[in-house]
């Protein structure tokens, strides 16, 4: 049953049930496929420690073979022309820039900035920084940079309180209407941001890529970007390590 799932969601259309995009011909990528074989093993493994069954009935299921892409992080051209894209003199305008700040100074993933509280994110004192809730319930955390701060705290005096419509609504970055941000309405704003700078390739998960590349580039290290980052080993952090070292190279 379980394999006949797999060669079903390997046929399956691209973005089926997706609230945004709409569904495209091609099949699911190899990486989304990878996804669901890793849940369902996740879930096999938990059934087992919970001894709902007596092995892993899953334990020997393969993962599909992931191609190895590089991925440009962007240039600073693009970044000037996303932020260019951006009128900080509205409100909508205002909380989109201090995202992309946000992004781009500490390398979140997306789930993890849209489940930031209010407490969580410290502007007052020298040292301001963000509480991060990451893979595994691990709280790290990130410190941020002048800029970010003075974007965060111009968004959460002048601009969150005017969309705070429900006081019990705890999230930092709330939607137009007062709600918390999700993950969806996120990507969303990303590919209309893009499209507006002409940078369509622009996406969160390719933002946190570029922040990791540029802390090595001026002169972070690894361990300090491991933690960073939230990664529990090193093996996806000295990918950017070998990345940002063949930008070094080519400077």
């Amino acid at each position: 049953a379980v394999m006949d799932y797999i060669a079903a969601r390997k046929q399956e259309p691209k973005y089926v049930g997706h609230p945004f995009s709409k569904v495209s011909h091609e099949p699911i990528s190899p990486f989304t496929l990878d996804q669901y074989v890793r849940t369902l093993k996740g879930f096999a493994t938990w059934l087992r420690e919970k001894r709902h069954t007596r092995v892993n009935v899953l334990k020997n299921l393969q993962r599909p073979k992931l191609p190895k892409l590089v991925i440009e992080p962007l240039t600073e051209v693009e970044i000037r022309r996303v932020f260019a894209a951006i009128d900080t003199r509205t409100a909508y305008g205002a909380r989109n820039y201090a995202i992309l700040l946000l992004f781009l100074d500490t390398g979140l993933r997306c789930g993890e900035l849209c489940g930031l509280k209010l407490e969580d994110v410290h502007l007052e004192g020298k040292h301001c920084y963000v509480k991060v809730l990451g893979k595994g319930q691990k709280e790290r955390i990130v410190y941020v940079g002048r800029r970010t701060h003075e974007a965060l705290l111009t968004y959460r005096t002048f601009v969150r309180a005017r969309h705070a419509r429900n006081v019990t609504v705890n999230s930092f970055f709330l939607s137009q209407e007062g709600r918390t941000l999700t993950l969806g309405a996120i990507q969303q704003m990303m590919r209309d941001l893009g499209q507006a700078a002409g940078v369509p390739r622009l996406h969160p998960h390719l933002l946190r890529h570029t922040a990791a590349t540029q802390y090595l580039v001026n002169g972070g290290d690894a361990i300090s970007l491991q933690h960073r980052l939230g990664h529990s080993g090193l093996e996806m952090t000295n990918r950017y390590v070998h990345f940002a070292s063949a930008q070094l190279a080519a400077i």
